[in-house]
């Protein structure tokens, strides 16, 4: 007896675009879901499965939090007076860029 696996589709970078644009914190990653659901239909691409929106979503929200602490420090670390060791700051700021 042969088993049926099936997997998820690629996701479409239009639709993985959108879900990056869309997101922000007060939605709920099933109101995301939903967007790019509609998003995807519209483009003509598959829709897409809740748990590669859920990775996305999850792995974005995780970013933005990063990105406003790195933030946070280097707005501390430029105001020290002790002096400021930039390159680490730049370091830290490009850790946090969108890939």
């Amino acid at each position: 007896m042969l088993l049926e696996v099936r997997f998820s589709p690629r996701l479409d970078p239009v639709v993985v675009k959108a879900v990056l644009r869309m997101d922000v914190e007060e939605m709920s990653i099933a109101d995301v879901w939903r967007a790019a659901g509609s998003r995807a239909v519209e483009t003509g691409s598959a829709r897409p499965g809740y748990h590669s929106i859920l990775r996305i979503v999850l792995d974005e929200r995780r970013r933005r939090v990063e990105r406003r602490n790195a933030i946070a420090e280097a707005i501390d670390e430029a105001w020290s007076t002790t002096g400021t060791d930039y390159e680490k700051l730049v370091v830290r700021l490009a850790s946090t860029r969108r890939r």
